[in-house]
């Protein structure tokens, strides 16, 4: 029983490490790419410059989405580079666990930022974002020094799946139309494959820690 948990425990490392590499290079670098090249349109780039583009839209439509971006990248590759220590038999899955509690909480604060302090109608922003992100590090840091006692490591990594699956399920009602589209399909579940491997691969060591 204990070679089979190993087994599959190693699987699952090699699965989060073929995820994360796709996350990196089909999702995240894409997605910054997109949002460079989509400032430096003309009428974006020069519009902002004279100030024919509000700062609220520049915020929200390119500011917010390059930090989403650069944050994804970041995380990716530390996350690849403990995923290798990891699967060279380096003890890594504490860190490994933080890395993905600090991703989760930073990109879910964000998105919180987005949709209740962004108002598109009246064209302004509550909060400017650049003092959320560093809101955003100070409760991410918090998380992580917290997360060094096992009891809250489980609270905060249970808290931030939650978060991601009632993300992936609200995105998937949104576009359920368009699930046929592999895009679509990875921007709804890409948050959640994670969290959930790497659950599946803590509770095959706890049961095979058991047995001893």
């Amino acid at each position: 029983m204990s070679k089979t948990h190993r087994k599959i425990s190693f699987y699952i490392l090699i699965l989060m490490m073929i995820y994360s590499c796709m996350l990196l290079f089909l999702w995240n670098v894409p997605y910054l790419l997109s949002v460079i090249e989509f400032y430096n349109r003309g009428e974006i780039k020069y519009g902002i410059i004279d100030g024919y583009i509000s700062n609220s839209f520049f915020q929200s439509e390119i500011l917010y989405h390059f930090i989403c971006g650069l944050l994804g990248i970041t995380f990716s590759i530390c996350l690849i580079i403990v995923l290798a220590l990891f699967l060279l038999k380096k003890n890594m899955n504490k860190i490994f666990g933080k890395i993905i509690i600090s991703q989760n909480v930073a990109l879910i604060l964000f998105q919180v930022w987005f949709k209740y302090f962004v108002n598109k109608a009246d064209d302004a922003i509550t909060i400017d974002i650049k003092l959320w992100l560093v809101i955003v590090l100070i409760i991410t840091g918090i998380c992580v020094l917290l997360s060094i006692k096992q009891t809250i490591f489980y609270l905060l990594l249970g808290i931030v799946t939650i978060l991601q699956l009632l993300n992936t399920v609200t995105l998937v009602v949104e576009y359920m139309a368009s699930l046929s589209i592999p895009q679509v399909t990875f921007r709804c579940f890409n948050g959640i494959v994670l969290p959930i491997l790497y659950w599946i691969f803590l509770i095959l060591n706890i049961s095979r820690e058991k047995q001893y």
